[in-house]
């Protein structure tokens, strides 16, 4: 019985060693592919990166432009109300005048 035990035992030693010698050249196989996709995948990354930076960058410039419209737009309302005020000043000169005459 003793040897039957060594005879497993070495077997079992030699199906071990087989097993990594097997995963070894497994690994060393996919190893190469496996560096092919993490390129593939680091350069995909990037140009997606790129996209959105893009897209981000052309999104700030419209609205850049909005604001700035926008600002515009609100000059040129406070220059028109600036100028009804002056224009209803002048009026109500004229309607004070006009009351002080009347009397």
């Amino acid at each position: 019985m003793g040897s039957q035990n060594q005879s497993n035992g070495s077997g079992f030693l030699m199906g071990v060693v087989t097993g990594g010698a097997i995963a070894a050249g497994v690994a060393l196989l996919y190893s190469s592919k496996l560096a092919d996709m993490r390129e593939q995948l680091f350069a995909f990354a990037a140009e997606l990166g790129k996209g959105a930076s893009s897209k981000v960058q052309a999104v700030e410039n419209r609205v850049a432009d909005v604001l700035d419209q926008a600002a515009d737009v609100a000059d040129g309302v406070a220059e028109t109300v600036e100028r009804g005020a002056h224009v209803v000043a002048q009026e109500a000169r004229k309607v004070e005048r006009f009351a002080k005459a009347s009397h």
